[in-house]
């Protein structure tokens, strides 16, 4: 019967820098991930964004519903009182009150679309919705007179700074790394180990000395280099060598691919903003054409020199001006964000 004991440890000296080029390609790795972890929360805060600007505009389309249907109410109750004294036919009452129906269904309507735009915005948020729940509405200036930062310039700054750009380049860094590890495994390992051992033997019918006595009699030390010169493993270096530098062509056309994709989506977000704002002054135009048109034909209407028909006709010219200047005004707002998001995406 025998037993023994032994402890050995190794200490790799030199193995072609491989294990240094394993952590600095695992370093890579991580900074990359950290990177599309930034372009996820970026995405997420551009989203938000935008469903915070649906609920300013679906507010203010609200508020121009209630000022149109507050303001057909006080004409349905002078009409009411002319009736009354014989002084207004009553079908143009009923002309009053039909128009009075109409902007109470577009009112609720209107404040249908407020209440689902602050639900889709409290779940994207992951917040609790309420009946009370709401937002803060800031104080627009007038978004005509922000001017457009240039796309050349916003492109210089975004390549830069853009974590999907980051991104890439970590990837290639790393499969650049991962190419010096490949051509690491020619190099020859140099290891040094050491190693205490002994052991206990005894032997039946015979005179044995005592196991601590063994133990200390065959206590041995040792010392040793070991030198490992790689010869042939069967092609499996060049192979993954190859591999290696395949996957950095692969990982370099896809840094080429994420800048050519950026610049794309900055010169649509340069141009959609440049259109959007040439939207928005020409809305702002028709809104003044309209509430100058409308004043006259109120005018009119109140002088008796024109039928509900044309008066409402004007009105509703003044309410669709509005809508569209607000809509105009918020999509400019929008595609300025994103052309700004891109210039400075990780200060905001």
């Amino acid at each position: 019967a025998n037993t023994g004991l032994g402890l050995n440890v190794g200490l790799t000296l030199f193995d072609g820098l491989a294990m240094k080029f394993n952590i600095d390609k695992a370093k890579a790795e991580m900074n990359q991930s950290k990177a599309s972890l930034q372009q996820i929360r970026l995405d997420i805060a551009m989203n938000i964004t935008a469903m915070y600007l649906q609920v300013l505009l679906n507010k203010e389309l609200e508020h121009v519903a209630e000022v149109q249907l507050e303001d057909t109410k006080h004409k349905v109750e002078r009409a009411e009182a002319l009736v009354k004294s014989n002084r207004l036919a009553q079908g143009e009452l009923y002309t009053l009150q039909s128009q009075e129906a109409k902007e109470e269904n577009s009112l609720i309507q209107a404040q249908n679309a407020t209440k689902l735009s602050l639900l889709d915005l409290a779940q994207a948020m992951e917040i609790d919705y309420s009946a009370d729940f709401d937002i803060a509405t800031p104080q627009t200036s007038d978004t005509t007179e922000k001017l457009l930062p240039d796309n050349d310039e916003v492109y210089a700054q975004a390549v830069k700074t853009r974590p999907e750009i980051q991104a890439a380049v970590y990837r290639l860094n790393a499969q650049q790394i991962a190419l010096k590890t490949a051509k690491a495994a020619y190099s020859p390992t140099l290891t040094l180990g050491a190693g205490l051992n002994t052991g206990y033997y005894h032997l039946y019918g015979a005179d044995n000395a005592a196991f601590g006595k063994q133990l200390g009699d065959n206590f041995a030390t040792n010392v040793a280099l070991n030198l490992n010169i790689p010869i042939f493993d069967r092609m499996q270096t060049p192979n993954n060598i190859k591999q290696q530098e395949l996957n950095i062509s692969n990982a370099r056309i896809q840094l080429e691919q994420a800048q050519l994709d950026l610049r794309k989506n900055i010169d649509q977000a340069y141009y959609n903003a440049v259109a959007a704002k040439s939207r928005q002054q020409a809305a702002e135009k028709a809104l003044v054409s309209a509430k100058e048109a409308y004043r006259y034909a109120e005018q009119k209407y109140e002088a008796g020199r024109s039928t509900t028909y044309e008066y409402y006709d004007a009105k509703n010219t003044l309410q669709q001006a509005q809508s569209e200047q607000l809509q105009a005004k918020y999509n400019y707002l929008f595609k300025l964000h994103i052309l700004e998001y891109y210039a400075d995406s990780l200060n905001n």
